[in-house]
This record gives C-alpha cells, structure tokens and sequence, in this order.
C-alpha cells in the first residue's frame, strides 16, 4: 500500500469515490513543514481529521467555488502527497486541480 491509497482510504470515510473525479499529486517538498501545510489549509477550507503526517481538509473549488472538493495531504521527508477528490457534473470545472493549485499558491506564496 502506498501514501496515495492511505490519503484515498482516509477520504473514503468522507464520502463514495464512485462517480467522482480524483487526482494525485506528487510534489518535492522542499522546505514545506507539516504545519504551513495545515496553516494553508485552514485559510482555504475547513480541516476534517489531522493524523501525524496527514491532513484532510474539505475545500471550496470549482466555478464560482462552488464545489466541495476533499483535499488530502501528507508530508515526507522528500514530497507532497495529495489526493483532492470531488464531484464534477456535465460541464467539467477542473474542480480538483483548482483546489490542489489554491492550496499550492498558499504553500509556496503565503507570507
């Protein structure tokens, strides 16, 4: 099993998978922290459940932010693990990677 199906199984308990868009990330870490992943996640949604390394937020994203979107994190040593999953009706908004690149915008823009 790897980080990306622990961050999958955590969301599961959130919400069915079946039908919805899901997109996972790898990212280098760099010098990101645990906490100013938390920090970024407070300031753009609502954290559901924190776990050692692991956080899962609920985000709003899409067209006018009107969309749910589950956003799952884990921080390594070396990389950003992040799972966002999210309903897409017939008009696809992206509503995934709108919420995966507003939470990197905070990471690595917020002062």
């Amino acid at each position: 099993m790897d980080g990306f199906d622990n961050l999958t199984e955590i969301i599961e308990n959130y919400c069915e998978l079946e039908n919805k868009s899901v997109i996972k990330r790898n990212i280098d870490a760099g010098n990101v922290t645990i906490d100013r992943v938390r920090m970024s996640l407070m300031t753009i949604g609502t954290v559901l459940e924190e776990k050692d390394n692991i956080i899962l937020a609920e985000v709003k994203s899409g067209l006018f932010n009107m969309n749910n979107t589950f956003v799952c994190v884990m921080v390594d040593e070396k990389s950003i693990h992040i799972v966002a999953v999210a309903n897409e009706g017939l008009i696809k908004q992206s509503t995934c990677n709108k919420a995966i690149k507003k939470l990197l915008d905070r990471i690595y823009h917020e002062n």
